[in-house]
């Protein structure tokens, strides 16, 4: 499925949701978790859509894989230090993968009445994060980040480190879409 690159969805929500991608555990050096870039990048896409498109309540998802904090918390720290009121961000902190996040993620926004959100993540995961969350209930409306256009040049064929992280995204997401339909999770 081919999503627009466009800021702002043409669509309305009653709340954006932002999955959780890479969160670096503590290190002696750094005794906290910080947001690795692909999550920090969503969390920047969530947060200007908050200020420049709705003032809807935020749901982070992700949980822990290990004994530090969930990824969630240390998204919530992310949202509130750029001007996200507390009261706004909901917090699904239990989650290790898409499938989860959307199972438990949708439990909270029903809670709340919340039925239809604006969804970040990168596009080429668009297609499975937006269908795990429709399979629990939850209308989504994209909001896709991080978009990958050939420019049909030499360097689109040529062996390289851009090239190789991208097939294995490519890989990644194409096995992901098998493994759910698989397990009936879309």
């Amino acid at each position: 499925m081919w999503y627009e690159n466009v800021p702002i969805p043409y669509e309305s929500a009653e709340a954006i949701v932002i999955l959780a991608g890479a969160v670096h555990s503590p290190t002696p050096t750094q005794p906290y978790t910080f947001a690795g870039q692909d999550t920090y990048r969503r969390l920047r896409h969530g947060v200007w859509l908050f200020k420049h498109w709705k003032s809807v309540p935020i749901l982070v998802c992700g949980g822990s894989f290990g004994q530090w904090a969930p990824a969630a918390v240390t998204m919530q720290h992310v949202l509130e230090s750029e001007g996200v009121p507390a009261d706004l961000i909901l917090v699904e902190d239990h989650s290790i993968s898409t499938h989860e996040s959307a199972k438990y993620g949708s439990d909270i926004l029903r809670k709340r009445g919340i039925s239809r959100v604006a969804l970040v993540v990168e596009a080429s995961s668009m297609p499975r994060a937006a269908a795990s969350f429709r399979k629990a209930g939850i209308a989504v409306i994209p909001a896709p980040i991080r978009f990958t256009e050939l420019d049909f040049n030499i360097m689109d064929v040529l062996p390289n480190w851009g090239a190789i992280a991208l097939n294995g995204e490519t890989v990644h997401e194409l096995a992901g879409l098998v493994w759910y339909r698989l397990r009936g999770w879309i």
